[in-house]
């Protein structure tokens, strides 16, 4: 019974906000179409959730005026319709688990704008199978790209940060030229 109790406490309290359970007050939400986001303390907005049904999204530069410049924790989490995914210039961060268990993706254009990539961002995503990482990208979390079953190849600069972080998690890369017997 003990258990029972201190699993149920431990799913229950599973989904409260980092910032709620640090005592900080959580930023208000807003919704733009098929987007709910907040706005963060220089002004810009960060996609907490996707509520739309599309198969293919370019996600928008602005909301009501507000640069998009993070795609947020969860904020895409098991949206199993989206196929392709096109994020604007203007990201600089794409979330823990944000696109986490996207089942249908295949394709996801993420800009040279984006710095990091938090754990879990796109684990789950078992229809990716190609994607690129650009030269901006500095921090890729735990398990970015765990248990995507059909990634065949990350496509890296050399001597970037992504080329490390693959060859470090043993993930499937290349680079952009027709050099790929250096790809040690």
């Amino acid at each position: 019974m003990k258990r029972l109790l201190s699993f149920l406490l431990a799913f229950i309290l599973l989904p409260v906000p980092f910032a709620a359970a640090r005592g900080e007050k959580e930023p208000e939400i807003f919704t733009s179409g098929d987007f709910q986001y907040a706005l963060l303390e220089d002004g810009t907005a960060e996609i907490r959730r996707y509520t739309g049904k599309t198969d293919n999204l370019t996600i928008p530069d602005t909301l009501d005026g507000h640069p998009v410049t993070s795609i947020g924790y969860r904020a895409f989490y098991s949206c199993e319709s989206l196929k392709n995914i096109t994020l604007p210039d203007s990201v600089t961060a794409i979330g823990d688990y944000a696109f986490n268990d996207c089942s249908s993706l295949t394709s996801i254009t993420i800009p040279d704008s984006v710095a990091a990539i938090g754990d879990f961002a796109f684990s789950g995503c078992t229809s990716l199978a190609c994607l690129t990482l650009p030269d901006s990208v500095t921090s890729i979390g735990t398990d970015a790209f765990s248990g995507c079953s059909r990634l065949r190849t990350i496509t890296v600069s050399r001597g970037s940060y992504a080329a490390q972080y693959c060859k470090e998690n043993c993930l499937p890369y290349t680079y952009p030229d027709s050099l790929d017997w250096l790809n040690n």
